[in-house]
Formats: C-alpha cells, structure tokens, sequence
C-alpha cells in the first residue's frame, strides 16, 4: 500500500540536521532538571519504535473515518501548548541505549525505514481501525502518524531550549 510519508520524511530530516549540529559537548550537557538532548533523542526513537508496535497491533474496533484528531489538533496540543507536561512512561525513558550522535542515528533511521517499510508492504495498514492512546484515547492509523510527527517536533523545541541553555551557562 501506498502512503505519502513526505511529512515524515521532513521530520526525519529535521531531526537529523539538528543532531548533526550538536557538538558531543552540547550532546551531553545535563541541565538542572530534565534529560540531556542525547536523551531527548534516545526518547524519541524509543518512542517511534513503541508507535509501530501500537499501529502493528490488530483491532476490531472501527473508527468510520480516516480521522479523529487529525494533525492540526495533534499538532496544537503537543506542539503549541508545549508547556503542558506528560511523565513519559518508563519504557520510554532513555537507559543510554544510543550512546553517542552516530548510534542515535543509526537506531532512529533504521526504525523510520522500518514504519515505511512496514506501510509499504501492508503489515502495517493504513486503516481506519482504531488504536489506543494512554492519554488521547482511540487514535487511527493516520493520527498515529501525526503523534509520531508532533511528539518528535515537541522534542525538536525542548532541544533547542537545552541548546539556549548550554550557551547561556555561565
């Protein structure tokens, strides 16, 4: 099945180009409170793995649309309200898995490629089936992938904030 990933790819390669400019330093800065940025990104790969496990799943349940948050409401709840904070799950916390910027990228590409891979040859449809979301609910497949998109862009903001605070330190 065919499915245009051109949003996903962008955001790809948004993490990516902002990976690559990271020194190791800024990579490992630890700020007062929260994770480092190389964790920050560990996040957000064990985060795209756990979605494709989520969309991998069969369901029964149907939602009659495509849609039922669509990107702009995902976008606006993880994006532009990003002062509201949700406790990651501890099977999503970074353990140091990715131990530098090479490895991050390594599992991160692989686990991209893997989700189109998975569209493109129908283990994973595109569907109208419905998946569960700890805090949103039933999400469909195509929500699932702006929560994919969002969640990564929330984490590209926070980045850049650890990175404002790495220059300013004193």
């Amino acid at each position: 099945m065919k499915h245009d990933f051109t949003s996903v790819d962008r955001n790809t390669q948004a993490v990516l180009e902002l990976a690559k400019s990271c020194s190791k330093e800024q990579l490992v800065f630890q700020p007062e409170s929260g994770w480092n940025i190389l964790q920050i990104f560990e996040h957000v790969w064990l985060t795209d793995k756990r979605i494709i496990d989520i969309m991998s799943q069969p369901s029964e349940a149907v939602a009659g649309s495509k849609e039922i948050f669509g990107d702009e409401k995902l976008k606006d709840f993880m994006v532009t309200q990003r002062s509201r904070r949700i406790e990651a799950p501890d099977a999503l916390k970074p353990t140091g898995a990715a131990k530098d910027l090479s490895e991050f990228e390594d599992l991160f590409l692989k686990t991209r490629n893997a989700l189109k891979e998975a569209v493109e040859s129908g283990k994973i449809r595109m569907d109208d089936k419905l998946r569960k979301h700890r805090i949103f609910g039933d999400m469909t497949q195509r929500d699932w992938i702006y929560f994919l998109i969002h969640h990564t862009e929330r984490h590209l903001e926070q980045i850049r904030d650890r990175l404002k605070e790495y220059g300013s330190r004193g």
